[in-house]
């Protein structure tokens, strides 16, 4: 049995290696504290089995014990779990190997109860940097972040590799074996704080991309809902413009009737054009709620919308767009993956100062909750829900609240917002 400072950091080496790993390929079903708890625990467990130095023993614990932690910790399926545990396994065990066979090491492959303590350093440090290779490189690859992994991120790849190679110009100099266990210690320090420092820059880098991605759908939305309300306008001045219509309709009948049905074809195809409901005093909210009214009809989906009898003219445009069109296609989605499809929307007023919104929609699957986010259940969630995201931040300029429910027995997940209606604050943002 072997127990010293080399098999310890071996193992937590290995553990913060699988974090890494697995935050990067998935996400997790329940929060950090617990999640890091359990992996922690199962590697604790793990360092024990290690001791004895036993491999095939250390291989058939290593891959159970990864497995569990992924069905445990992170929404995976039993089938990708079983692969991913294998990559795990394969990856570790073959850094080892790798460096046991190395002759001058004089490390057994197959037993390492028998090595000395700045052996087992020199092992750690050379096998678990083979293996933070092997990891960063499956995790850039197929990693749910893989397309926010730039220069920085690869260039990362590099450290492990000199880890080795002045480790190993390290054991061609007459050096003492403390100084020696000094380096790797330094060495393995470094790996360790770099690691950190790449995922933070890959968090930081999926927070600036889910911002442009924001700011760019926003606006792009805003530019679509501004030509629908120059369309609109335009009827306005058509309707304005119905007498002198109908006077040239009655002037073509009495001389031209061909002409005269001509010409109110072309008045019924442009009256056809657009089609605009008032709900309540704020024209842009007309637009997107006409809009999506109209999106649900096409979808086969049942959009009620309760009388509005609230000022909402604080509201500026582009607010009123990434609120309602993010929280009304949010209720599509939903609805487009279950039998029942209803959306319900209603705007009360608490009092005069406070605005109550509510929208509530049918559901056949529970809300998909990570860290605190809800999260969409698409396949491709690299930047999918991050609507709530971009009503969150819209909400900030209104001192406003939002909560959602999710009823399993009636299958209706809902949205409550209570925001201030505050013009003043609002007014230059129009």
């Amino acid at each position: 049995m072997r127990i010293d400072l080399g098999i310890i950091l071996g193992v937590v080496l290995a553990c913060i290696f699988f974090i890494y790993y697995a935050d990067t390929l998935f996400y997790r079903k329940i929060n950090k504290v617990a999640c890091y708890c359990i992996i922690g625990a199962f590697y604790v467990a793990h360092l024990f089995i290690c001791a004895f130095g036993n491999l095939p023993v250390n291989v058939i614990t290593l891959f159970l014990m990864t497995f569990l932690c992924f069905i445990c910790c992170y929404h995976i399926d039993l089938k990708n779990a079983l692969l991913q545990s294998f990559v795990i396994v394969l990856l570790a065990d073959l850094s080892e190997l790798i460096i046991a066979f190395i002759p001058h090491l004089n490390i057994s492959p197959v037993n390492t109860n028998f090595i000395n303590a700045t052996q087992s350093l020199i092992l750690t440090l050379t096998s678990k940097s083979l293996y933070l290779i092997g990891i960063m490189i499956v995790s850039k690859l197929f990693g749910k972040y893989k397309s926010l992994c730039g220069t920085p991120s690869t260039v990362l790849i590099l450290v492990p590799i000199l880890t080795i190679c002045s480790l190993f110009l390290m054991l061609q100099i007459n050096i003492t074996s403390n100084l020696l266990s000094g380096i790797c210690l330094l060495l393995i320090l470094i790996n360790v704080v770099l690691l950190i420092i790449n995922k933070r820059m890959i968090n930081k880098d999926l927070e600036i991309a889910e911002l442009k991605a924001e700011t760019a759908k926003e606006h792009f939305r805003l530019e679509e809902y501004l030509m629908l309300k120059e369309k609109y306008e335009g009827m306005n001045v058509f309707h304005h413009d119905f007498k002198e219509h109908m006077i040239t309709i009655n002037a073509l009948i009495e001389n031209n009737i061909e002409k005269a049905k001509e010409y109110i074809k072309a008045i019924c195809k442009e009256e056809a054009k657009v089609h605009y409901v008032k709900y309540t005093n704020n024209d842009m909210l007309n637009i997107v709620l006409t809009k999506k009214k109209e999106d649900c009809s096409d979808s086969g989906i049942e959009f009620i919308i309760d009388p509005i009898q609230v000022d909402m003219s604080f509201l500026s445009d582009i607010d009123t767009v990434s609120l309602f069109s993010n929280l009304i296609n949010n209720a599509i989605e939903a609805c487009n993956e279950c039998e029942e499809k209803k959306i319900f929307l209603n705007i009360s007023a608490a009092n005069k100062n406070f605005i109550t919104m509510k929208i509530e929609n049918t559901v056949d699957k529970k809300p998909l909750v990570i860290d605190g986010k809800l999260r969409t259940h698409k396949k491709n969630k690299d930047l999918h829900g991050i609507g709530m995201n971009s009503i969150r931040r819209t909400l900030t300029r209104y001192d406003a609240s939002l909560d959602w429910n999710y009823n399993a027995d009636n299958k209706i997940f809902s949205v409550t917002i209570v925001l201030q209606n505050n013009k003043k604050d609002t007014a230059n943002a129009k």
